[in-house]
């Protein structure tokens, strides 16, 4: 999670983690793993205490250390994450037992609840996530999203299954989802036309006259 930027990336991530807080229909912040937060007057300082029932696939309770060690992560010195810069105004952020967790500022930022909802802010597990295979092998995969990592090649069609732990799975309706990376927008297209996709973001200049008229 620490490594996306782009659009495509973000969604499939939405769907494998979910942060302290995640977005609604309308993609307002809402409560995520944590259930409720507070915000001090000055703007400087955020208490989040999390769910009772969150866990990861693996079936461990989802901790405010496991977001310590996710900060961490993308705020150490040399951090590979192109989007660290979103937690730039982050001063500290320290694990109070083991369901809260409180972050400190430099100054304050409005927009910091929307990048809490963001692969950036993700938790990461201690030792699990150190290793690679976590994200991308479906056997070793361990997210605290709605859905798992069933099948993944480089290239190929990129499998989701409903996560039977996820902390809100009854209110999960969709049992898998397939996304399907293609690179030539037209051919992205028809597929779509015909059905073979059911969402797509990509019209290509050419159909945009055709749409309007259908």
């Amino acid at each position: 999670p620490a490594l996306a930027e782009d659009l495509h990336a973000l969604n499939v991530l939405a769907d494998l983690y979910e942060g302290l807080l995640t977005f609604d229909a309308e993609g307002s912040p809402v409560p995520g793993v944590a259930e409720r937060w507070s915000v001090s007057p000055d703007g400087l300082v955020y208490r989040f205490e999390l769910r009772l029932d969150a866990r990861w696939s693996n079936g461990r309770p989802v901790t405010a250390e496991d977001f310590v060690h996710g900060f961490r992560h993308v705020l150490r010195a040399g951090s590979d994450s192109p989007v660290a810069f979103l937690l730039e105004p982050v001063k500290g952020v320290r694990a109070e037992g083991a369901r809260d967790l409180t972050v400190e500022l430099h100054r304050p930022a409005a927009w910091l609840p929307t990048v809490l909802a963001m692969p950036v802010a993700a938790p990461r597990l201690p030792g699990i996530h150190d290793r690679a295979s976590a994200f991308t092998n479906p056997a070793a995969f361990v997210g605290n999203g709605p859905y798992l990592l069933e099948e993944w090649t480089p290239g190929g069609v990129l499998r989701l299954r409903r996560n039977p732990v996820y902390r809100d799975a009854a209110s999960v309706a969709i049992e898998a989802v397939h996304y399907q990376p293609v690179t030539d927008p037209v051919a992205e297209y028809n597929l779509y036309r015909s059905g073979a996709l059911e969402l797509t973001s990509t019209v290509p200049p050419s159909e945009i006259s055709q749409l309007r008229r259908d």
